[in-house]
C-alpha cells in the first residue's frame, strides 16, 4: 500500500496547483491538518513524518501483502490521498486511481543486513517530503535474512496521525491473515475522510467547544515561557535522537507498588514522576507538560483515518512540600481534565495564549506520551511488534512509554538541536 509501499504511490510528482474551480470530491483541509500543514511550510526539508516498523520471521507472501495494502488504503481513504492547491488554497481528495505498488528491497547480502536496514529506514523518514507531489503514504518490504524481513510503514502526518497509523497497520494484518486462513474479514467500518471533517467542523461550531476553550484559557493563564531541560529552543532536526530502554523487572515491580497502594494509574505514576524530576532539574515549582491526545472521543472517529490527533498542556505545581500522594492526585485530575477537553486544538490554545504573553513558543513543554496499548502483529502464523521509530516534528523533548512484549520501554525522543 502506499507511499511506495504503504498502499499509496510510486513517489511520482506532479503538478498540483490550479486555479479556478475546486474538482469534485475535494473538500478543506481540518484544523488539525491545517496546523501541520503550517508547521511543515516552516521548514520543508524537515518532514513531520511518523514511522515505525515491525520485524517478521516466515514465509511472507509479498503479493498478498501487497493486496491486503491497497484493499486497507481504500477503506479508509488516507492510503490514497493527496493534496491540491486551488487559488493558493490547500484541499484534499481520495484519489483511488493512484498506483499502490509495496516496495521491495533485498538487504540480506549487506554485511550487517539489520544495521542497513535501520539505515534505510533512517535515510528514508528524514527525506524531504513534497505534499503537494509525493505520496504521504509509503511502505516497504526489507528482507533482512531468509525468511526475515521489516515491514516498514512511513506516514506524513498530514494524512494520518500516530494513532490512525496503528489502526491502518493493524488493518492491513487482518485483511491478510483472513485470507491467509480463508475465512471473511471483519467488515471495514471506517468512516470516509469527508465525515471526519464534517465531524470537526460540527465541533468547531457547538457550545462545547465554546466550553473547551474557556477551560484551556484557565489552564494556561499566566504561563509566559514554555517548560524545556535545555533552557533555550532551536528548529527541530530531519531526525528526532531516540535513547531507549526496557524497564528493569525491579522497577516496574516499585512501580506497581506505588500504584497500588496509592490507588493510582501507571500513566498518572510516569506523569508525576516526570513533572518532579523536570521541577527538580530545572529549579521551576509551576512545572507545564505536553500530553498527546487521540482526539478520538467516539468510536467512529477511533476507526478512522486522517489527521485527528492534538497536544494539549498539563500544567503541576511541584513545590518543596509536595508529597508524592499530593503529586499524583494533582496528576491524576490534570490529566482526567485533559480528556474531557481534547479536541481543543493545540493550534487555537498557541493562539489564545498570544493575546496574554510575548513569547514566540509554539509548544508548552516537554511531552509525556503513553501508550500502553497492545502492539503486536499478525500476518498469518507470522507474530510481530510495532516499533515506533517517528513520532513526528520534535520541537524539544518528548518521553514516550509503551508496551513491549512483557516489559515496559521508554523511548526519550528529542531534538538534536538541544539535546546530546
Amino acid at each position: 500500500m502506499g507511499l511506495n509501499s504503504l498502499g499509496v504511490g510510486d513517489g511520482s510528482k506532479g503538478d498540483n496547483s490550479m486555479r479556478g474551480g475546486v474538482p469534485e470530491g475535494a473538500f478543506p483541509l481540518s484544523p488539525a491538518q491545517m496546523g501541520m500543514w503550517f508547521a511543515q511550510h516552516v521548514d520543508p526539508t524537515v518532514p513531520a513524518n511518523i514511522a515505525q516498523y515491525v520485524e517478521l520471521e516466515g514465509d511472507l507472501d509479498l503479493d498478498l501483502l501487497r493486496e491486503s495494502s491497497a484493499r486497507a488504503a481504500l477503506e479508509m481513504g488516507s492510503g490514497f490521498l493527496r493534496f491540491i492547491e486551488v487559488d493558493a488554497q490547500p484541499y484534499q481528495l481520495v484519489d483511488p486511481t493512484l498506483p499502490a505498488p509495496l516496495g521491495f528491497v533485498d538487504l540480506s547480502e549487506e554485511e550487517d543486513p539489520r544495521r542497513a536496514a535501520l539505515d534505510w529506514m533512517r535515510d528514508d523518514r528524514s527525506r524531504p517530503v513534497d505534499v503537494l507531489g509525493d505520496r504521504l503514504i509509503s511502505a516497504t518490504v526489507l528482507r533482512i535474512g531468509e525468511r526475515r524481513f521489516f515491514w516498514y510503514n512511513r506516514v506524513h502526518h498530514l494524512a494520518l496521525d500516530g494513532f490512525a497509523a496503528a489502526t491502518f497497520m493493524t488493518r492491513i494484518a487482518e485483511l491478510y491473515t483472513a485470507a491467509v486462513e480463508g475465512v471473511d474479514p471483519t467488515p471495514n467500518r471506517a468512516s470516509d475522510l469527508r465525515k471526519v471533517y464534517d465531524i470537526e467542523m460540527e465541533y468547531r461550531s457547538s457550545k462545547r467547544f465554546e466550553d473547551d476553550r474557556r477551560y484551556w484559557a484557565e489552564q494556561i493563564r499566566g504561563i509566559e515561557e514554555p517548560t524545556s531541560l535545555a533552557g533555550r529552543i532551536a528548529a527541530p532536526a530531519p531526525v528526532s535522537r531516540i535513547d531507549s530502554a526496557a524497564l528493569s523487572d525491579e522497577i516496574e515491580r516499585r512501580i506497581e507498588q506505588l500504584v497500588t497502594r496509592e490507588n493510582a494509574s501507571l500513566a498518572t505514576a510516569v506523569i508525576a514522576a516526570f513533572a518532579a524530576y523536570v521541577a527538580q532539574m530545572t529549579g521551576q515549582t509551576d512545572v507545564v507538560l505536553s500530553l498527546p491526545v487521540a482526539a478520538r472521543t467516539t468510536a467512529l472517529l477511533r476507526r478512522s483515518g486522517s489527521m485527528v490527533s492534538n497536544v494539549v498542556p498539563l500544567r503541576l505545581t511541584v513545590a518543596d512540600d509536595t508529597t508524592v500522594r499530593d503529586l499524583l492526585a494533582a496528576a491524576g485530575t490534570a490529566v482526567s481534565g485533559a480528556l474531557r477537553h481534547q479536541r481543543y486544538r493545540h493550534e487555537d490554545i498557541v493562539r489564545d495564549r498570544a493575546a496574554d504573553t510575548v513569547t514566540q513558543s509554539t509548544f508548552f513543554g516537554p511531552w509525556i506520551n503513553i501508550m500502553m496499548f497492545d502492539n503486536e502483529v499478525r500476518l498469518g502464523d507470522m507474530v510481530g511488534r510495532i516499533n515506533i521509530l517517528s513520532t513526528g516534528l520534535i520541537e524539544d523533548l518528548g518521553v514516550n512509554v509503551y508496551s513491549s512484549g512483557d516489559n515496559t520501554h521508554i523511548d526519550f525522543e528529542s531534538n538534536p538541536n538541544l539535546y546530546g
